[in-house]
């Protein structure tokens, strides 16, 4: 296999293109660090973590080998991350949601959630789990199969055959052989849920704008514009969490992509190059449309959604917006 030309077209691929988005606020903490632990930057750089940093409300962090790191959230969760592990972290709208979003990539982590209103939802490569009140521990295999073990009745797992409440230590599978085919798939399935999840919210904050704008000019039916107003933003923060899912998950296997077709280019009999390379070129031209749902997505976190919110409790504050 010409490994210097799939190197070279493996660069243009979608690895990492969704980089963690800049947040002012300070949410999180580390503590007990052990060993080698880092935290990407906004320039997608690792840099060494020390023990009691904070962090904003977007954070991944790695560790090595023999290392560790307490990750204190917001005074309602600890995350307690074990040696060989990757995870992020995205709390921006917990206070108003109640809802926490995390990425499982890699290693295994221990999760004790403080309060019964906060639920945490882990996404590993092929599997979903959320949490509420209680411990847990959650770990990712090699072949990336899941191992989960809970210490109270709080962890349930995702399915398209509805949410399973996990009692007692179990194991979830993967089936199939991860291969540069099944990476391929997944981008493109999510690329799709992306673009989905992005319209959903399109319309939504729509209907918020026309709720918000007659709730301001109307002197009648108030009380049920505004329960309507409330059910609008719950269901925007819900797309924000699907939002996030999809975009960990474009990640992810991207990244186990560049990494099953460096093991490809290490064997004597891989693949067919051809079918390899058309299927990322295939990718490749996905990047116009993922460049621009990175875009959107930007606008919404770091703009339209504290606009909303500013409205939102211009409103139930019972001020006029000037």
């Amino acid at each position: 296999m010409p490994g210097n030309y799939l190197r070279g077209i493996t660069e243009l691929m979608l690895l990492s293109i969704f980089s963690l988005p800049v947040y002012a606020m300070e949410d999180s903490m580390a503590r007990e660090v052990k060993g080698d632990v880092f935290v990407m930057t906004v320039s997608n750089r690792w840099e060494r973590v020390y023990d009691n940093e904070k962090f904003n409300s977007a954070v991944r962090i790695k560790t090595e080998r023999n290392s560790s790191v307490s990750l204190a959230v917001n005074n309602s969760l600890t995350i307690f991350i074990g040696e060989n592990s990757i995870l992020e972290l995205n709390d921006m709208f917990s206070g108003r949601s109640n809802i926490i979003s995390v990425g499982l990539f890699a290693g295994k982590s221990k999760f004790h959630i403080y309060s019964n209103e906060k639920r945490v939802y882990i996404n590993t490569p092929f599997h979903t789990f959320y949490g509420s009140k209680g411990k847990f521990s959650l770990e990712l295999g090699s072949d990336y199969s899941v191992s989960a073990t809970p210490e109270s009745e709080s962890l349930f797992y995702v399915s398209d055959e509805g949410d399973r409440r996990i009692s007692e230590a179990a194991s979830f599978k993967i089936t199939k052989r991860v291969d540069y085919k099944t990476c391929a798939k997944k981008i493109e399935e999510n690329i799709n849920r992306l673009k989905g999840y992005v319209s959903d919210y399109d319309r939504a904050s729509e209907e918020f704008e026309r709720l918000s704008e007659s709730i301001l000019s109307s002197k009648k039916n108030k009380s049920e514009l505004k329960t309507q107003l409330n059910r609008t933003l719950k269901n925007i923060f819900i797309l924000l969490l699907r939002i996030n899912e999809a975009k960990n998950r474009i990640n992810v296997f991207s990244t186990i992509l560049r990494e099953t077709l460096e093991q490809e280019n290490l064997r004597p009999e891989g693949d067919d190059v051809e079918e390899i390379n058309t299927a990322i070129e295939n990718l490749r031209g996905k990047y116009n449309t993922v460049t621009g749902l990175k875009d959107r997505i930007g606008n919404i976190i770091n703009s339209e959604i504290f606009t909303m919110l500013k409205i939102y409790d211009s409103i139930t504050n019972g001020r006029k917006r000037h």
